[in-house]
Order: C-alpha cells, then sequence, then structure tokens
C-alpha cells in the first residue's frame, strides 16, 4: 500500500490530500499511484480529479485520471520523468533498435524491426530520402535522436491534456502552459546536452 512517506513531494501529497474524500480505499490508492508518477503535474490533475467527481461522479474522474496516466504513461517510457530518466530511456530504445538492426543483414527488414519499436513508443518515424535506408537506421540507434523525439512528444501529449482539462491560462492567448514555461526555464537554467541534435 502507498503511503505519503513513499515521496516527500508536495505536490503528491497536495493532491492526495485534495482528492482523499472521493471513491474508495482502492480508487485513492490509483489515484496515489498516478500521481505519484505524474508528480510534475500531480496538483493540476487533483484539481481537475475533484472537477469532474463534483460534475459527474468519481468513477467518471477515475477514468479520465486513468487516461491520462496512460497517455504519458507508454510501458517503460513516463514522459513526466526527470531529465535523466528520459536520457536513460532514449539510451535504452537506442540499444534496442541497435539489437533489433543487428539480428538480420538485410536493411528492410533491419528497418522495419526498428519502426516497429519506434511507433510503440508513438514517437515520430524518422525521415527517408529514396531508397536509402542507412540514415534513418543510424537515427533509430542513437539515443540523441530518441531523447530530442521523446522531448518533443513529452511536450506535445501534456500541451495537449493541459488544453483537454483547461489548464491552459487564458491571459496568455496562446496554448502555452505552465508546464512548457517549467521546462523551458529549466532549459535556460540549465544547457542540454552537447551535441543533442546531431542525430536529426
Amino acid at each position: 500500500m502507498w503511503h505519503k512517506n513513499d515521496t516527500n513531494l508536495p505536490q503528491v501529497i497536495y493532491a492526495d490530500n485534495l482528492t482523499e474524500a472521493y471513491g474508495t480505499e482502492n480508487c485513492r490508492r490509483i489515484r496515489q499511484h498516478i500521481f505519484t508518477e505524474l508528480s510534475p503535474i500531480a496538483g493540476d490533475l487533483a484539481s481537475h480529479y475533484v472537477k469532474t467527481a463534483e460534475r459527474s461522479s468519481f468513477e467518471q474522474a477515475n477514468h479520465a485520471l486513468i487516461d491520462i496516466h496512460n497517455q504519458l504513461r507508454i510501458e517503460d517510457l513516463n514522459l513526466c520523468a526527470d531529465h535523466e530518466e528520459l536520457l536513460n530511456a532514449a539510451k535504452r530504445f537506442a540499444e534496442k533498435c541497435y539489437l533489433a538492426r543487428n539480428r538480420t543483414e538485410i536493411p528492410l527488414e533491419a528497418y522495419q524491426a526498428c519502426l516497429r519499436i519506434v511507433d510503440h513508443y508513438q514517437v515520430k518515424r524518422p525521415s527517408i530520402k529514396g531508397d536509402n535506408l542507412e540514415p534513418a537506421l543510424n537515427r533509430m540507434c542513437c539515443h540523441r535522436w530518441w531523447y530530442r523525439r521523446i522531448q518533443i512528444l513529452r511536450l506535445r501529449k501534456i500541451e495537449t491534456i493541459s488544453r483537454n482539462i483547461e489548464l491552459v491560462s487564458r491571459l496568455r492567448g496562446t496554448y502555452f502552459s505552465d508546464y512548457t514555461i517549467h521546462v523551458n526555464a529549466n532549459k535556460r537554467r540549465k544547457p542540454a546536452l552537447s551535441g543533442l541534435y546531431l542525430c536529426r
């Protein structure tokens, strides 16, 4: 069972306190797990949960929260994870492609095997020019390419969810959520990996 001591992140504790009156104990355990995994947006998710529960039912709020979790958690890829965890994921996926590529000497088979991995994690496929598959294969075996694609996917998904649950500030005039502002501010404070865009 989850306990507050499992994470001392204030946003997770806040989210748990805000939603604890709704649903069953099992509902609460599910919420706590999701708030912990998606901790950067836990407070916003909790606020949306309460609105949905009040407007409809806690069952509907559970479904909405689980749906958001499923969008941001693609098996072993957590799109709300920190920089280091996302970089490690990029390295894992590049290694998967490298191994798939080396299982066959036929470029088309290697390309199709790597595409299955790319499609599984919902990142945009690399472009190909003509019949030359080597550049695309090289990209899919490069952790820098993966890291960049994961970052793009993460921002796109979080922005979509933010719009859907009305978290975007109406004062800005554009769909630019607080999460994106936070990510961009962190980028300015901490330079990105050197050579991050070598594998475009």
